[in-house]
């Protein structure tokens, strides 16, 4: 059988697609003190998966009084780093902790399970991502302590409802540090959505979770 050039048995080749370039995305975890966000954070950078790490058995680097821990994903063949910036307590220090907040790719904004002021509190820490970050940057909400179910003061229901009525909450999901497969998720699933809404921005598009938003896990 001749080829398109005419040649017998021969075959056009197309050159693969260049692989597309590593990149980073700041995120910050934010939300009131007590909610495990700092362990959160060390758990899921750590590649030791059988350990629970508390925070101060992870080496973190810290600017100003915020530490900062690094991830790395691929992504559809796309090397990403995650930038995952810790307030670790510092979270009375409006005048400090402001200027962390530009220049955010993502927001991952936490409350407890167990403790319902926590959640209560949540409209100040939105507040804060609205007059510190740029418009409209994506927010995942994450439920901590969902391993414990008998203490609970926050219904699933009730933050599942609190992430659909606010424009810029495209994820909502409860995690644990002892499951670490929800964490996982969490972030991989956010990670996606941050690169695709990147990519449509400087294009001028807009773009959608690929599941509901608000979804729960």
């Amino acid at each position: 059988m001749a080829g398109r050039d005419g040649r017998k048995g021969s075959r056009t080749t197309r050159p693969l697609p260049d692989p597309s370039p590593p990149c980073t995305l700041k995120l910050l975890m934010i939300g009131n003190l007590h909610t495990g966000k700092s362990s959160l954070v060390r758990n899921y950078c750590s590649s030791d998966t059988t350990t629970l790490h508390t925070t101060s058995d992870i080496e973190t680097h810290s600017i100003g009084l915020l530490d900062c821990l690094d991830k790395t994903l691929e992504i559809s063949g796309q090397e990403v780093t995650l930038e995952i910036w810790d307030t670790a307590g510092t979270e009375t220090y409006d005048s400090i902790t402001a200027n962390y907040y530009r220049g955010a790719d993502g927001v991952c904004l936490t409350y407890s399970i167990v403790d319902n002021k926590s959640f209560d509190l949540l409209n100040v820490w939105m507040g804060r991502v609205h007059e510190n970050t740029r418009l409209h940057t994506p927010v995942m909400l994450l439920g901590t302590k969902s391993d414990m179910e008998e203490g609970r003061e926050v219904e699933k229901g009730r933050a599942q409802s609190y992430a659909n009525e606010q424009e810029d909450i495209k994820y909502f999901f409860e995690v644990s540090i002892k499951d670490r497969s929800s964490i996982d998720k969490a972030m991989l699933e956010f990670s996606k959505y941050l690169i695709r809404y990147h990519n449509n921005e400087e294009q001028g598009n807009q773009v959608k979770p690929q599941s509901n938003q608000g979804c729960c896990h």
